[in-house]
């Protein structure tokens, strides 16, 4: 069979693979990238088919064969989660104790994860691995941090709306190790 298409389920760590050729032939591979993740076989209408371990979730939802699998429930739910403000950003570090990350505290105050958390700072000069007892006020308000996050928000945007023709392209274009050129 081949693979149509391989997309990123919102903007959470969940791989969907869809295979097949026509409605009746096609099957999805979803694969959960986190620590106690998992991965489904499902048929065209994500009904799963065979799955590595069966599970209940938090809210009671039932993984395993048979059940449907909720990719509506995870896209709509990528798609309502808030911009960054100011108001979750100043409620994350007033929770926060003084010994802990900046990095830390932001990426699970946003859904942008430690890694791009830790880059937007950096960009914006701020200092992401300091703990937050040595961050200097100018640089722990939370109109400068969500300033600094709003990057993180644009490149997810445009990672999301990026087709995988436009990254081979890009890619091409920079040799894959982002020299540009032709290698001289």
């Amino acid at each position: 069979r081949r693979c149509n298409y391989v997309r990123q389920v919102g903007s959470d760590r969940v791989i969907d693979m869809e295979f097949g050729f026509g409605p009746e032939a096609t099957y999805h591979l979803i694969i959960e990238l986190y620590d106690r993740g998992n991965v489904f076989l499902t048929d065209r209408q994500f009904k799963i088919m065979a799955l590595l371990r069966t599970r209940v979730a938090d809210d009671g939802e039932r993984f395993a064969v048979r059940e449907r699998f909720p990719i509506d429930q995870m896209v709509a739910e990528a798609q309502a989660r808030q911009p960054v403000n100011e108001e979750r950003v100043a409620a994350a570090l007033a929770q926060a104790k003084p010994t802990d990350q900046l990095k830390r505290v932001l990426a699970y105050a946003t859904e942008l994860g430690p890694a791009l958390t830790e880059h937007c700072l950096l960009v914006a000069g701020l200092p992401a691995n300091a703990k937050l007892r040595d961050v200097d006020e100018q640089a722990r308000a939370p109109a400068t941090i969500v300033a600094a996050l709003r990057l993180g928000e644009r490149m997810l945007e445009e990672i999301g709306t990026t087709t995988a023709a436009a990254a081979a392209a890009a890619a091409a274009a920079t040799n894959g190790d982002g020299s540009g050129g032709d290698g001289d």
